[in-house]
């Protein structure tokens, strides 16, 4: 390399040179990450400049990664450290019960399944004394479960297992269908026995299953143990012809873009579709009351994948004043539970001056911070500031007598004492709240439980860290409310439960499979005797962070029966979970799309996925038995008039009361981003500084995208080198994660071309980088905002804002239309400048860092 003559280069085989000897150099020093080392199969110099020996050299170095000896040894010494480090943990775990004297329910499994094996007393015990054993939920069953049920099955008599292996949807507990499946396969079929009548839903459900899943699951679960038909009709009650009573069973419901396209209005667009089907008064089948009545809240379930998604469109019908029962995560986020712990945190903290707020906030001042403040403004004394008040005062009367209490104890009596129930009722959703002050004491209790465990103190201070911990884990469950309420949870909590009507959700995603991270290798032939017999964990990692687009990486590994095998896996899982959701409805079940985006039902059966078809009821799409099944294809249009507070009128579902006779003030604070665009404004002129940079977007969301783009900008601005500049691209991309979803060396260019041309057109004094900017407009408001490049010249000022947009093509009405957008934030900016620097705007564009293109923005002035 040092004699290559760099002279001839043009100006890109010199950055690309520069590119791989500083990769060289690392190398050299051993301070090079796997990451950089991508690149250098990225580099495309011509190979004149190179010896042919040279050349070759390079070329097997970056084209068989796989087969460089240095990777595939630290491959091996992170698998060999991680799984030192897991047994290492492992044993320090079992140290740690054997110490305070515990066991977790793995022991219990794993210490039963020893003294089976080992110890002739324990077994003899077993037989003598048991005639009979149970296994319910068989399907959900873990491997070191399979295996403890066979060895009691050697020695108990009589062995029930009940289970559905259609329903195995828990892989992420380890439970494994595939073993269920090979127990089946070598249980004599005079020992099984199939239940095949539904007890649950109408007819025509039925046969839609059928119709969907008979072919579905081929090659995992015999279609004789898949079909199901109705129960007599005389010990469900329902009518003979019930689908004359009843309307059309199926309906798949596609959301589509109107005047808007955002996932929160999606959900409003959902929201809107229930009351709608309540005001309707649709008939449904009562199983207590073996009669058809009009449907209510409590008879519709909305099933999503996450408890988060669960959570978020749960506050959708709280809006509208829609009785809702979520049982999710987010618990120490709900109104009362932060009144309650901020009442507990004032108990022990008698000078916590934020507890203190938090407990006025929410009772005296009905949720208005406003209030509270100049409340607090016009007290002298602020730690006497509201010591008359109902609850500080309490507090202050009972700490003596409470505070050494009991967590459960003293929330009890916090409870109790100031009769929050009574509070909670004026804030609305009684139910829901009423739940989760349940579940703050069955947490509470937990807790005591786990200090007996461990012998350590219980204290409400340690009950506090605590449950913040089960937080910080995702693992502080909110209550679930009784009565007429809508259900919102996850497929998976969905499973052994039925409703009269399902909207099954979140079915537009892309597939991802398990093959990187922890997986467990199968024995080659199932043993039933034996079922733990051949089996070994295995870890694969990616080495380049969670992307690569290396074609020799991913061409090998492709291919490979173990990814193959997991991509199967993946979409057999989804199969199970989609027939779970399906299945649980008696009478309606809508399926759901959102831009006729059919991934998961497309998965489960190609048949599903009606993308194609137009609105309207159809009876020859799906059939079952030479029986016709009645669907409807719905689209509804997202719109912004979709405003759910409309519908809440007359309801006090709100956390605080409603309080009259305060004016709506506008704001004090304008914020240049926010503003509408300018309807006069247009684009004056397109440039174009550099070809399309190439992304894969997958993964990268966009505000980080847009935070890395207008940092790495404002760098370079400030006086980088371009080498410096590459350094620093590689360093970031790493830092994200992102290596491999965009070149570093083509955003480095793309960047020096950007100030290349605005040196080469400009007479330019000063750059500003990320300029703040303020003045006082109008009526006393303050206009706020930072300009992302201002640069000031002989003649005047130009103003350049950067945007991260893209779309898959380029497109010049869509950037028109987004760079218009803008209009009114620059325009703003213009008027700042105008008025700080005292000279005129030349130009203000908007900047496409990832299209390259500038497009300049003229408002006609007035």
């Amino acid at each position: 390399m040092e004699s290559m003559k760099t002279d001839e280069f043009s100006d890109k085989a010199k950055r690309e040179y520069a590119t791989l000897t500083n990769l060289y150099d690392k190398y050299k020093s051993g301070s090079f990450k796997w990451q950089e080392w991508v690149n250098w199969n990225k580099l495309k110099m011509a190979q004149k400049h190179f010896s042919k020996d040279s050349h070759e050299t390079i070329q097997e170095l970056t084209a068989n990664l796989l087969g460089n000896s240095e990777y595939r040894k630290d491959y091996e010494k992170y698998i060999l450290k991680t799984f030192a480090y897991a047994g290492e943990a492992l044993d320090r775990y079992q140290e740690y019960k054997d110490e305070k004297g515990l066991l977790d329910f793995t022991d219990q499994e794993a210490r039963l399944h020893s003294l089976i094996e080992s110890n002739n007393e324990v077994s003899k015990y077993l037989a003598t004394n048991y005639d009979l054993v149970v296994v319910d939920e068989f399907q959900d069953v873990s491997p070191l479960q399979l295996s403890l049920f066979v060895k009691l099955s050697q020695l108990i008599e009589e062995n029930l297992w009940v289970g559905d292996p259609k329903q195995s949807i828990y892989a992420f507990r380890d439970a494994d269908p595939e073993l269920m499946q090979g127990v089946l396969n070598v249980i004599p079929r005079e020992n099984k026995d199939t239940l095949s009548e539904s007890f649950r839903s109408r007819s025509s459900l039925i046969n839609f299953a059928n119709s969907t899943f008979s072919k579905s699951f081929t090659g995992s679960i015999s279609e004789e143990d898949v079909i199901i038909k109705q129960a007599s009709k005389k010990i469900t009650g329902r009518d003979k012809n019930e689908d004359s009573l009843l309307h059309i069973p199926v309906t798949f419901l596609n959301f589509e873009k109107g005047d808007v396209l955002n996932k929160p209005k999606q959900k409003e667009t959902l929201i809107l579709k229930v009351i709608d089907i309540i005001k309707s008064e649709l008939p449904v089948y009562d199983k207590s009351q073996k009669k058809y009545r009009s449907i209510s809240y409590g008879d519709i379930a909305i099933l999503c994948r996450t408890n988060g998604a669960c959570s978020e469109l749960a506050s959708y019908f709280t809006l509208a004043g829609i009785p809702v029962s979520a049982s999710t995560v987010g618990l120490i986020k709900e109104a009362e539970i932060i009144f309650i712990m901020s009442l507990l945190k004032l108990l022990i903290h008698k000078d916590d001056t934020l507890a203190k707020a938090e407990v006025l906030l929410y009772s005296k001042f009905d949720g208005s911070q406003e209030s509270m403040i100049n409340d607090r403004l016009l007290t002298n004394n602020s730690y006497a500031w509201q010591d008359d008040d109902y609850y500080v005062h309490g507090l202050n009367q009972i700490r003596n007598t409470v505070l050494y209490l009991s967590p459960v104890d003293t929330i009890s009596k916090l409870i109790a004492y100031f009769r929050l129930p009574e509070l909670f009722t004026s804030w609305g959703n009684v139910n829901q709240r009423l739940a989760n002050i349940d579940a703050l004491i069955n947490h509470a209790q937990e807790f005591q439980e786990s200090c007996d465990r461990t012998k350590v103190a219980c204290t409400c201070l340690g009950f506090l860290q605590w449950i913040n911990n089960l937080a910080r884990a995702n693992d502080d469950k909110t209550g679930m409310s009784s009565g007429d309420a809508i259900q919102v949870m996850t497929y998976h909590n969905s499973k052994g439960l039925e409703w009269s009507m399902v909207f099954m959700w979140d079915l537009d995603f892309s597939l991802k499979d398990n093959f990187y991270g922890v997986n467990v290798t199968k024995a080659e032939k199932f043993n039933p005797v034996e079922p733990l017999a051949n089996r070994e964990l295995r870890l694969t990692i990616k080495g380049f962070g969670s992307t690569t687009n290396i074609h020799a990486y991913d061409s090998l590994v492709d291919p490979s029966p173990l990814k193959i095998q997991a991509q199967q896996f993946a979409i057999e899982e989804e199969k199970r979970l989609f027939y779970v959701g399906a299945t649980r409805t008696k009478d309606y079940l809508y399926i759901c799309s959102y831009k006729n985006e059919y991934q998961v039902p497309d998965l489960v059966n190609p048949h599903l996925n009606l993308s194609k078809l137009n609105d309207g009821i159809y009876e020859d799409v799906f059939q079952w038995n030479d029986e016709s099944i009645t669907i409807k294809k719905e689209t509804l249009q997202i719109n912004k008039e979709n405003a759910l507070e409309t519908y809440n009128s007359g309801s006090d579902r709100l956390y605080f009361k409603k309080v009259s006779g305060r004016a709506v003030h506008e704001s004090l604070k304008i914020i240049p981003s926010a503003l509408p665009p300018k309807p006069d404004s247009s684009i004056n002129n397109i440039v174009e500084i550099h070809e399309r940079i190439s992304i894969d977007r997958e993964g990268i969301s966009d505000s980080e995208l847009g935070s890395l783009l207008h940092s790495l900008m404002t760098a370079y601005g400030y006086g980088l080198d371009e080498k410096g500049l590459y350094n620093l691209v590689q360093e970031r991309l790493s830092v994200f994660e992102w290596t491999g979803n965009v070149e570093a060396i083509e955003l480095t260019n793309s960047i020096a071309k950007f100030y290349q041309w605005l040196n080469d057109i400009y007479n330019i004094k000063s750059f500003y980088q990320e300029l703040p900017i303020s003045y006082v407009a109008d009526a006393g408001k303050i206009v706020d905002g930072v300009i992302d490049l201002c640069i000031e010249t002989d003649n005047g000022m130009i103003i350049i804002d950067y945007k991260s947009f893209t779309t898959k093509d380029y497109n010049e009405k869509a950037y028109i239309k987004k760079a218009l957008s803008f209009s009114g934030q620059l325009s703003c900016y213009e008027d700042m400048v105008v008025k700080a620097f005292e000279r005129p705007v030349l130009h203000t564009f908007v900047y496409f860092i990832l299209e390259g293109k500038l497009f300049e923005i003229c408002e006609i002035k007035s």
